[in-house]
C-alpha cells in the first residue's frame, strides 16, 4: 500500500511518521464527511457507492490506528 510505503520511508529517513499518519487520518475523516453529506442527497446508486468508499476508508483508519500503536516496534525493525 502507498501509505505503508510512505510510513516505512518516513521511518527510514528519521522523519515524523506519527505526523504522516495523523495527516492521512485527517484527510480520510474529511473525505468521510464529504461522502456522508453526499449520501444525504444522493440516489440509491450514489448512496451505495458512497458506502463502498466509506467502508474502505474505515478499514484504512483502523490500519492507521493499529500502525500508530505499533510505530515504536516498527521503527526498531526498520532501523535494524
Amino acid at each position: 500500500s502507498e501509505l505503508f510505503a510512505k510510513t516505512i520511508i518516513a521511518l527510514m529517513l528519521g522523519t515524523d511518521a506519527e505526523r504522516l499518519l495523523d495527516m492521512q487520518r485527517s484527510a480520510y475523516i474529511a473525505r468521510m464527511r464529504e461522502l456522508t453529506r453526499l449520501k444525504e442527497v444522493g440516489d440509491l446508486k450514489t448512496v451505495l457507492l458512497a458506502d463502498h468508499a466509506l467502508f474502505h476508508i474505515e478499514a484504512d483508519l483502523r490500519w492507521i490506528d493499529l500502525t500508530a500503536a505499533r510505530l515504536g516496534d516498527l521503527r526498531q525493525e526498520v532501523r535494524a
